[in-house]
């Protein structure tokens, strides 16, 4: 009889042992490439991303940059503004202020007199500490004189109550700031020799500001005023870095 053997032969069934194997590998390999393919699409995206954010963070600290440049350059033109501006008030007070000055040396040198007309002036003038019987013309300026901020003034007077009152006077000003009396004394007067006066000379600084600001430099200050201090500028920003510069250049 002829008998016919249906199984798999064992080389057959090695072949097709190893050609499922093979075909796992594969498989695994796809799955494999297929999931560095996506990690790498994945990475490849967030490189994306953060080369826009940053090219955005670029752009954004130009513009800041910019503004920060403009904005500089407007703060320096503003103080450009602000020392022409200062410039231009000093000339102008510096025009009409010696005109102001000798104006208010006339008036302290008018007698006002005492009637309802002037009644509310000469409340006034005893409110601020002077004399209301005093007689002006008891006191003659004989010389005035400015140079550097500072004016002296030469006069005569008939007695030295009548130069105190002058004094007390001027010092009710906002033009002329710390009168210091140099010198007082008895002399003859040149037309009769019987007649004594009283010789007088003093400075004083003189401002023209007209709301009474007086600006000077520190260590300008008479000891006298450094109780009215109201306010000292700050150093320009320029010149504390050149300050900086020296010191940090240095050994």
């Amino acid at each position: 009889m002829i008998r016919i053997n249906l199984l798999p032969s064992e080389a057959r069934r090695r072949r097709r042992g190893g050609q499922s194997t093979i075909t796992i590998v594969m498989l695994l390999a796809i799955v494999e490439l297929l999931g560095l393919f996506t990690w790498y699409q994945g990475v490849e995206e967030e490189s994306v991303r953060q080369a826009t954010a940053v090219r955005k963070a670029e752009e954004s600290v130009k513009r800041l940059e910019k503004a920060k440049k403009r904005l500089e350059e407007r703060e320096e033109e503003k103080g450009e503004l602000a020392r022409q501006n200062s410039v231009l008030e000093k000339l102008k007070t510096d025009k009409t202020g010696p005109a102001t000055m000798l104006k208010f040396i006339s008036y302290v040198l008018t007698r006002k007199e005492d009637n309802l007309y002037n009644r509310e002036e000469l409340t006034a003038q005893e409110a601020a500490g002077w004399a209301s019987g005093w007689d002006p013309q008891n006191v003659w300026i004989t010389n005035l004189s400015e140079e550097f901020g500072e004016v002296t003034l030469h006069g005569l007077a008939r007695s030295h109550e009548d130069v105190a009152e002058f004094y007390r006077r001027m010092e009710t000003s906002i033009h002329f700031v710390g009168i210091d009396p140099v010198m007082q004394e008895v002399v003859n007067g040149q037309d009769f020799d019987e007649i004594e006066l009283v010789a007088f000379e003093a400075y004083s600084l003189v401002n023209y500001d007209p709301e009474g600001k007086l600006r000077m430099k520190r260590e300008d200050v008479p000891e006298q005023l450094t109780p009215f201090i109201v306010a000292s500028a700050e150093p320009p920003k320029e010149a504390e870095g050149k300050k900086k510069k020296k010191k940090s250049g240095g050994h």
